[in-house]
């Protein structure tokens, strides 16, 4: 779609055709609004598609103020109640996508994330909505009468209402830029902290050294970090540690922090179980016992960082008992860092969150301009957390913008 010189003003412009700013637009648009979306990629709904391995992890059951990290937690409370995810579960059943639950209340599309997009793209034509992708913006300016004038390669659009929809850092091979954080600096919005999210641990040299070896292979543990007890599956790999424990546990990690793994969880009191386990394999080494239990590698390597060597069972000593303990039941380590945002799922931190109002996402310095899901400084957990915070914020913005008559008249923003 080309912009038209001719119409250049609009109800409402929004910046990022992603997840948000789709629900954004479809929100505004049932309300007859006049609306463009723009956006400086190819295609729209870039991270949807990729989502959940192609299959879009859309929501989840259990949506809770608890499973997202904002400098304001309760921040997000209003958006969440105001549009839930039964109210996107039944959008999806009224289009008739059909969708599967898998583990810990995660709902995934049946087929593919296309049809999310599809669907989206389908009803924002039916109800006129303009969608101008490769469209570059080089500056936003907010002018005396109070519209924001937009300059983009094309054309200068306008309008009273301005959504700034253009998500984090993660995926720049999507076209992740920091777009979104710059037009807010501009108009007064502080920044939080940024930092790669639902991300992977890379090893320091050490660890690095001897656990590379064990890449691929997984295992189900319980991940301490500050406060927080997750427990799941990690994976490792040529440089580190990943999987859905680990990813869930970055979230919440900063650097410098340590990290601890439970990697027998399932295993209450190490002491008493290795106690038992040597008086009913007295013959056998301590290599080959362990590997009743774990993989043969991941027992080797977990022994040569403890410094314990294989020999008979009934032999191993209590200090080597102990350290065994300390590797296998309480491993900490530092991070180096995590993988970046070419890996991660998500930015946490974003647009500070004192500055907009939580029941419209409106900024509360500049009238007119809102901000929508991973820009702001909220960071859902792994499962469909951030997915649902997108449409819940998208949605009540979309609510909340006024038709230009309106403001014209009245010189507010009602």
């Amino acid at each position: 779609m080309e912009i038209s010189h001719e119409k250049h003003i609009y109800d409402v412009i929004i910046i990022g055709a992603g997840a948000s700013g789709l629900m954004a637009a479809l929100s505004a648009a049932k309300r007859n609004y006049s609306i463009l979306i723009v956006d400086k990629n190819r295609k729209v709904g870039q991270k949807i598609l990729i989502s959940g391995g192609g299959r879009c992890n859309f929501t989840n059951l259990n949506v809770a103020t608890e499973n997202y990290v904002s400098e304001q937690p309760r921040f997000c409370m209003p958006a969440l109640k105001a549009f839930t995810n039964q109210d996107f579960i039944n959008w999806l059943e009224e289009a008739s996508i059909a969708y599967d639950e898998k583990e810990n209340g995660q709902l995934f599309c049946k087929t593919s994330s296309k049809v999310i997009v599809n669907t989206f793209l389908e009803e924002l034509q039916k109800r006129g909505v303009s969608i101008k992708t490769n469209c570059a913006i080089t500056s936003i300016k907010k002018e005396k009468d109070a519209q924001f004038a937009i300059t983009t390669n094309e054309a200068v659009i306008k309008s009273h209402n301005v959504i700034i929809a253009t998500g984090g850092l993660s995926y720049p091979l999507f076209g992740a830029t920091d777009f979104g954080y710059e037009v807010a600096k501009q108009f007064g919005h502080r920044i939080t902290d940024i930092v790669p999210a639902l991300d992977s641990f890379l090893w320091p040299e050490k660890e690095n050294d001897i656990f590379s070896s064990l890449s691929g292979r997984s295992m189900s543990v319980v991940v301490k970090i500050q406060n927080k007890k997750i427990t799941g599956d990690l994976l490792f790999t040529h440089r580190g540690l990943s999987g859905p424990a680990i990813l869930k546990a970055s979230l919440y990690w900063n650097s410098g922090q340590q990290i601890q793994i439970d990697y027998l969880p399932h295993i209450s009191d190490f002491l008493t179980w290795f106690h038992e386990i040597r008086q009913e394999h007295t013959k056998k080494t301590l290599f080959k016992t362990l590997s009743l239990i774990l993989p043969d590698k991941v027992v080797q390597s977990f022994c040569l960082f403890a410094g314990v060597t294989n020999q008979k069972i009934s032999e191993v000593s209590k200090k080597d008992v102990l350290k065994l303990k300390s590797v296998f039941k309480e491993f900490v380590f530092v991070p180096r860092k995590t993988s970046g945002y070419s890996t991660a799922e998500v930015t946490r931190g974003g647009v500070a969150t004192k500055d907009i109002c939580a029941k419209t996402m409106e900024s509360k310095i500049v009238p007119g301009l809102f901000f929508t899901g991973e820009v702001l400084d909220v960071t859902g957990s792994l499962g469909g957390y951030n997915l649902q915070w997108a449409w819940s914020s998208g949605w009540v913005a979309g609510q909340s913008i006024v038709h230009l008559p309106q403001i014209i008249n009245t010189g507010k923003n009602e």
